[in-house]
């Protein structure tokens, strides 16, 4: 399903692309959970403790990702459709704006419309 540019900077805004969570923190293998407890066990607790917060960050990671490529995808699709280009043409168009634009993705939104119409236009003179 494509959607048009202005659907996809409405997902983006409402966060659909994003996915930030708090993560906890590593604890040094010093951290003592209970000082009534031993030394081995406190470090056993502090390893499965560390353990989880690996699985947590490589998940976050994953999602992370997959949303990032779902907006990627989504604009290359936009690109497609409203532009008549092939695939090939599109994603090399929303790689370059991205590269340059993705540091304010207010302006990514805007170059995607201009370079795809400006590329449009370069090809339909040929």
């Amino acid at each position: 399903m494509a959607y048009d540019i202005e659907t996809i900077k409405d997902r983006y805004a409402s966060g659909a692309y994003d996915y930030r969570v708090k993560l906890p923190n590593k604890l040094s293998d010093t951290h003592v959970f209970d000082a009534d407890l031993t030394i081995k066990e406190n470090r056993r607790l502090v390893a499965e403790h560390n353990a989880k917060v690996d699985e947590l960050r490589k998940a976050y990671q994953e999602e992370h990702a997959k949303r990032e490529k779902q907006l990627h995808k989504d604009v290359v699709d936009y690109i497609v459709d409203c532009y008549c280009m092939s695939e090939g043409q599109a994603v090399l168009i929303e790689n370059y704006v991205y590269d340059k634009y993705h540091s304010c993705m207010y302006d990514y939104f805007i170059e995607v419309d201009d370079m795809a119409d400006f590329v449009k236009s370069v090809i339909e003179k040929e």
